[in-house]
């Protein structure tokens, strides 16, 4: 009797151990077929001299926590009324990617889009991408939404981009840390020292 049951639960190890590995193999093919999960694309706008009636500006994208094998790749959506004329800029990126913009149409209606798809395994993501457009919101552009997809164009994340930190916020930052840093030392050297057995 004993000698059955350990026989059926080697068998029950073993099917976990093969369940285990195929799990483990399905991510792994997961992984390296497409982006990370949690994109993050940071942003710059920054208003540029007119040459006419138009306000200029120009986002610069920076994306990470991800990696995109060939034939994936994000749209970042330009709504309608809030900004046309959109031209992507040249940036190192251009070698490893094919980057577009499609206009806003307001009689469909459709958002504008600035898109970028990954020609090899591992695109860079190690120089921005960068579109000009003018302006017609209200304020100054701020964030927008984003998607991520397959190579049969299928979303598989959306997202909405986030500011890059102004140069102020992260010198506070790095104050606040090193101040941090400092107060713990500083309790340390505080302390009182243990005493030593007598006789030492």
């Amino acid at each position: 009797m004993g000698g059955g049951r350990s026989d059926r639960s080697g068998g029950h190890g073993a099917s976990r151990r093969h369940g285990l590995g195929a799990a483990l193999a399905c991510a792994a093919l997961l992984a390296a077929a497409g982006p990370a999960a949690a994109l993050r694309i940071a942003y710059t706008a920054t208003d540029l001299p007119d040459g006419g009636p138009e306000d200029l500006w120009q986002y610069d994208y920076f994306v990470s926590e991800g990696s995109f094998a060939t034939g994936f790749g994000f749209s970042i959506l330009f709504p309608v009324g809030d900004g046309d004329a959109l031209v992507p800029v040249a940036t190192g990126a251009d070698a490893e990617w094919d980057v577009i913009a499609l206009q806003p149409d307001p009689l469909l209606p459709a958002d504008g889009v600035f898109d970028a798809q990954a020609l090899v395994d591992g695109a860079t993501l190690a120089f921005p991408f960068s579109v000009r457009f003018h302006w017609s919101g209200s304020g100054a552009p701020g964030a927008q939404g984003f998607l991520v997809y397959d190579p049969g164009f299928a979303t598989i994340e959306t997202g909405e981009t986030v500011p890059v930190p102004e140069p102020v916020t992260v010198l506070l930052l790095a104050l606040g840390l090193s101040g941090l840093a400092g107060r713990r030392r500083d309790r340390r050297s505080l302390r009182c020292p243990k005493p030593r057995p007598a006789g030492s």
